[in-house]
């Protein structure tokens, strides 16, 4: 790593997401990476051993290698596979074929809940959400080697699976959500409580390809869903009660930050009562 990847790690609040991945994909292994975190192959033993679609691309193009380390474009890789496998390698590299994918898959109205101060609220709007990782390496001397610990040398299933239980104060994701109700209903129990904070709702305009959710191919779900397959989220606001299948839709995650200019509206709130599942 050279030393402007811990200027970087450092300046979240002044640099956008894709310098942040542009950066990763500089100064990171995407081999390394993607042989730790996803699956090349199924099957095996007592079963033929079948190529998924992330071994299909590591062997046809080897050129795209760095995009092993961009959860996003492994979640959706299923649908864009296909096209830049039929393109040829013509040394244009991984940003021209995420730039591909990006416009294949357009972007996604998503929203998200927070405790914030007036004068937070300002910062957001100035600076984007970050993740507890990004705000925690701006304080860091050894950026590099904090992101690495914390980060590239744990499995980004874990990572997920601390994530999940909101075990993991630094994780390097975001949870976003498609429905208001649950924007407001989680955001407004897990929000951290401060003096002078109340209850701000964002409504954000995320690229597809920068969204990440739990899939067989990619990031896995929690033991949890193991455990209980039909998991269902209840949520009631003000006296409206929804219940909602677990999926995608209910809740993804974006990695590292939001940037600014993906907040569409952010705006307090009042709301009497909320809950989440009791």
């Amino acid at each position: 790593m050279t030393s402007t990847f811990p200027t970087i790690l450092g300046s979240a609040t002044a640099g956008t997401r894709r310098q942040f991945l542009m950066a990763v994909f500089e100064h990171c292994r995407g081999a390394d990476y993607g042989d730790a975190n996803w699956l090349k192959s199924t099957g095996g033993w007592t079963t033929p051993e079948i190529p998924t679609v992330y071994g299909r691309l590591r062997e046809l193009r080897p050129d795209l290698d760095q995009l092993s380390l961009d959860p996003g474009f492994i979640t959706h890789l299923p649908e864009i596979a296909d096209e830049l496998l039929g393109l040829s390698a013509d040394g244009s590299g991984c940003l021209a074929a995420r730039e591909i994918a990006e416009r294949k898959l357009g972007c996604r109205e998503v929203w998200r809940g927070m405790m914030l101060t007036d004068e937070g609220a300002e910062t957001v709007k100035c600076s984007g959400v970050l993740s507890g990782l990004a705000s925690h390496l701006g304080s860091q001397d050894d950026r590099a080697g904090e992101f690495d610990r914390r980060y590239l040398s744990v499995q980004i299933r874990n990572l997920a699976e601390r994530h999940f239980h909101h075990e993991n104060e630094k994780t390097p994701f975001i949870s976003v959500t498609d429905h208001r109700d649950v924007a407001i209903a989680v955001g407004r129990h897990f929000g951290r409580r401060q003096e002078g904070a109340r209850f701000y709702l964002l409504r954000m305009r995320v690229p597809e390809i920068d969204i990440v959710y739990y899939t067989d191919h990619g990031v896995r779900k929690p033991s949890v869903f193991s455990r209980n397959h039909q998991m269902m989220l209840a949520v009631a606001v003000d006296g409206r009660k929804v219940r909602y299948d677990w999926d995608r839709r209910v809740e993804s995650h974006v990695l590292w930050k939001v940037d600014p200019d993906e907040i569409l509206e952010i705006a307090p709130v009042e709301v009497s009562a909320s809950s989440w599942n009791g």
